[in-house]
């Protein structure tokens, strides 16, 4: 009978589930995952009641050699629990700061799965054949015995870590950049009417969908849609989460009136890292993130609700927090 993932878990925004052979653990997983920190800040996970051994065990590495954040999830014997049970917002805290975590283990997730068939070439018939398009690469040195789904499935050998971490990172990044794309102006009252026009004539020739924050008539009149905010003390940080809680998922091209921001909105975009929490230009005089000129993934909502609950509302602050992949000039 197949096998239905039954953990309804999920660690970390981007992540990459790795179906392990015949339900047996092996090193193939964190493998994976270390080729890929060659290119990104990457997590490991596994997850199951049977890992007992400890998280360099389980890698078989030096500290010297580890991932960005590891953790073997079993239950009492997670690194985060609370009376014995699994503490998953601390979980997904110590793998927050990753850009991708590979996760081992039969996990209910909306990211892609990775099946590592046996010697055999047995491990894909776990999977049921409707849910076999969700499996975008296999594991193993031999053709798998179960059918394909149509248009097949990419089969990499376990031991070419460098070319599967490429396939998976190419996927992933192709995947980050279609997703849907929103705008959000925040003006400032002060602002003169030219400035806004320029600012939302910039918007306009990168969005279909812009949006602002609160009332303002000048915008209502101008057809921009205008969103309740949830979090009013918290400034245009309270802004920012405000719009990813109506629209989750997506990512929020942030701009104020500046001409200066509004003239660099092409380059922002053209340069945009989609797999990183968010993108700005640095500051010339502070080298620091300016939010002016912002684009936020979705992964950034977690960020910041969490800056936000402990009453951080600075989204410079939030942008340094976040490890912004930042743009000279």
């Amino acid at each position: 009978m197949p096998i239905v993932p039954p953990v309804n878990t999920q660690y970390h925004p981007q992540e990459i589930i790795w179906h392990p052979a015949s339900g047996a653990s092996s090193n193939a997983s964190a493998r994976l995952a270390l080729a890929l920190q060659a290119h990104r800040p990457t997590g490991w996970v596994r997850h199951g009641g049977g890992n007992d051994a400890s998280v360099q065990g389980e890698i078989g590495l030096a500290r010297s050699e580890g991932l960005h954040a590891a953790l073997v999830a079993n239950g009492a014997e997670t690194l985060f629990s609370r009376q014995g049970h699994p503490d998953i917002a601390l979980q997904r805290a110590l793998l927050r700061s990753c850009d991708l975590v590979v996760v081992e283990g039969l996990v209910d997730s909306s990211g892609p799965w990775i099946v590592e068939l046996d010697s055999e070439g047995r491990g894909l018939e776990s999977i049921p054949l409707e849910e076999r398009s969700r499996v975008v690469a296999l594991a193993g040195s031999r053709n798998p015995l179960a059918e394909l789904p149509p248009g097949g499935i990419p089969r990499f050998s376990a031991d070419d870590m460098d070319e599967f971490a490429e396939h998976i990172l190419d996927l992933l990044e192709t995947s980050a950049r279609n997703r849907p794309l929103a705008a959000l102006f925040l003006p400032d009252p002060a602002d003169s009417t030219e400035a806004r026009q320029a600012a939302l004539r910039a918007l306009h020739a990168v969005c279909d969908r812009i949006l602002h924050v609160g009332p303002d008539d000048a915008l209502e009149r101008g057809g921009i849609e205008i969103v309740p905010s949830n979090h009013p003390a918290w400034g245009d940080a309270g802004r920012i989460l405000s719009t990813f809680e109506m629209l989750p998922g997506t990512a929020l091209v942030v701009l104020d009136a500046s001409p200066e921001h509004a003239a660099r909105l092409d380059r922002l975009l053209a340069e945009r890292d989609a797999l990183s929490v968010a993108t700005a230009f640095r500051a010339r005089d502070t080298h620091m993130p300016d939010p002016g000129a912002s684009v936020w993934e979705p992964r950034s909502r977690d960020m910041l609700a969490a800056l936000l609950s402990a009453d951080i509302a600075c989204t410079r602050r939030t942008l340094v927090q976040a490890a912004t992949h930042l743009l000279e000039g």
